[in-house]
């Protein structure tokens, strides 16, 4: 079972789409291959801090050994041509 936590409005984000979809797809993937019979959550949140703005993907996976949570940050600041 896979559910995805989202905000309605998630913003715009600069990035390397082939990058971040192979991010996304790797870390859903090693999931998904410890996960048969649980619950799979993506979870999108955008966070502000001193250095910009960050997107945060987290995949959390409740294997019979336990959740495990695997994030990744992107700067939702940096524009892709810089």
């Amino acid at each position: 079972r896979l559910e995805v936590v989202c905000p309605a409005e998630p913003g715009i984000l600069h990035s390397d789409l082939t990058k971040v979809r192979q991010a996304l797809f790797n870390l859903l993937s090693n999931a998904a291959k410890f996960t048969k019979a649980g619950t799979i959550t993506l979870t999108v949140t955008r966070e502000a801090t001193a250095a910009g703005a960050w997107v945060r993907f987290a995949v959390w996976d409740s294997a019979g050994n336990g959740a495990f949570v695997q994030p990744v940050w992107l700067n939702a600041s940096k524009a892709t041509n810089e």
